[in-house]
């Protein structure tokens, strides 16, 4: 803490200055990210998996740092280089409604790297066959 006296004729005050740092941080809506993911889908089939940010609402200088993808619940892969897509093979899946979640880790000019809320993105993956 830096204290200085100002003078300003006969008026003597006392000026208090703290020093302190904080780091503001930006909530970035869902609606920033496009996400497109193929259902229904067949085992044997490929889920192709793209995930970008959407240009015509975003913040300037958003930027997508890591994906992380779920099946089920269960991580199934963390990819840190641009596309941030996923392609992977579903074999003897059960035939039903499966959870697809997404995770994004962003940053860029002016955001501190965070990651999207808890939750994420969860979608339902119908399987059939």
């Amino acid at each position: 803490m830096k204290t200085k006296k100002l003078t300003f004729g006969a008026l003597a005050f006392t000026l208090i200055v703290l020093c302190t740092s904080f780091t503001l941080y930006k909530i970035i809506p869902k609606a920033d990210f496009t996400i497109n993911y193929k259902s229904p889908i067949e085992n044997g089939q490929y889920e192709d998996v793209t995930v970008g940010v959407n240009t015509a609402k975003s913040s300037l200088g958003l930027e997508i740092k890591r994906v992380d993808y779920y099946w089920d619940g269960k991580l199934i892969e963390k990819v840190k280089k641009s596309p941030f897509g996923l392609n992977f093979l579903l074999e003897n899946q059960t035939p039903g409604k499966h959870r697809l979640g997404i995770k994004i880790t962003y940053g860029g000019k002016g955001y501190e790297t965070m990651r999207l809320d808890d939750e994420g993105f969860v979608y339902q993956v119908e399987i059939v066959k």
